[in-house]
């Protein structure tokens, strides 16, 4: 599990201080470094579970209830909160904090949603006595690698089992303000790193693709799975490249048919 401590950027110049949520103040729940149990870290409440059912076309509801049941046989009382478009998921983790006593917030997704959680927690006014558990189901998962962690609903047993046995290690987090003259024009926070120019020019351009790729029948289900089996093995789906060859030939129906379908609107003769 990670525990945050906060820097900030301006512009071009970085200050590395406690800023957020009074991060250099006195916490009882220091990061430990060393297994101590789940128990310390709840504060008499339930661990709250954020993840996104819908996600990967609806498979993510299974892993969701797996997790459910291995945090539950682990002895980790819990309740699940989905997350919500447009980041609204940042109001939800806050709420579960500031309003439903939460001390312990387990994110079960990829960077994504590992971002919303943390800023959840920041946006609250116990964010120093929260601890974020880690469950990295999605893409990339550039958080949970960094501290170690497999991917995957393959790994779900082993990152449950870190997260019942308490084990917390800090996370800088960085307060990035970009300013033009004299006007504020972006604030966010970032986690482990940020990028820009080609780095971050690269990855915009990666994401409008997807989404264009998206649109286009058939062909967006097989960008999805076939971007999946490239890390088979590395990102605990066994059997992916096994279900892709099984879709493949439905999704060149599929695609096939959407294009026949364009051909007819474009000359109903």
């Amino acid at each position: 599990m990670r525990q945050f401590a906060d820097a900030e950027a301006h512009s071009a110049r970085a200050e590395y201080h406690s800023t957020v949520a009074e991060t250099d103040a006195a916490s009882d729940r220091a990061p430990t470094n060393r297994s101590v149990g789940i128990q310390p870290w709840l504060n008499d409440a339930p661990a709250v579970l954020v993840a996104n059912p819908t996600a990967h076309s609806g498979r993510a509801a299974d892993w969701i209830r797996k997790a459910r049941g291995l945090l539950a046989d682990a002895g980790v009382p819990h309740r699940f909160v989905a997350t919500e478009p447009e980041g609204r998921t940042i109001d939800r983790v806050r709420e579960t904090i500031d309003d439903g006593g939460a001390r312990v917030v387990i994110y079960m997704g990829g960077d994504g949603t590992f971002a919303e959680v943390a800023k959840g927690i920041f946006a609250s006014h116990h964010a120093r006595d929260v601890a974020m558990g880690m469950l990295p189901t999605g893409t990339a998962n550039d958080q949970g690698k960094s501290f170690g962690l497999s991917a995957g609903s393959g790994a779900l047993a082993r990152n449950v089992e870190v997260i019942a046995a308490g084990e917390v290690v800090g996370c800088d987090v960085g307060r990035l303000v970009i300013e033009r003259g004299d006007r504020t024009i972006h604030r966010d926070l970032f986690f482990d790193s940020f990028s820009i120019g080609l780095g971050a020019a690269s990855l915009e351009t990666r994401n409008r693709d997807r989404e264009r790729v998206g649109r286009i029948p058939g062909l967006g289900a097989i960008y999805r799975l076939q971007r999946r089996w490239v890390g088979d093995d590395h990102h605990g789906h066994g059997q992916a490249g096994r279900r892709y060859a099984q879709q493949l030939p439905r999704l060149r129906r599929q695609r096939n048919t959407g294009r026949r379908g364009e051909r007819s609107q474009r000359d109903p003769a």
